[in-house]
């Protein structure tokens, strides 16, 4: 199982918060879906494990906050 970088789970943030805003669970589970087979930096494996039970209990408020939440901090440790 290959690893997920930080510039790669920052694109796929990208393209899961708009779903989120917009309520859509398909488009939601689907991007996560990509997750399904990758590691993710252990730094956020607790933010992304919180993601994906949201999303499925159809909490897309939450999630919307946790995703924005971990995009934030992605970005701010890839300038690091």
């Amino acid at each position: 199982m290959s690893e997920i970088d930080c510039a790669e789970l920052i694109e796929i943030l990208d393209r899961l918060l708009p779903y989120l805003q917009t309520r859509k669970p398909k488009g939601c589970k689907d991007i996560l879906a990509e997750l399904q087979f990758r590691s993710v930096p252990a730094a956020v494996e607790d933010e992304i494990a919180s993601l994906k039970k949201l999303v499925q209990a159809y909490d897309f408020a939450s999630a919307l906050d946790v995703a924005s939440t971990l995009r934030n901090s992605l970005n701010k440790m890839e300038v690091l």
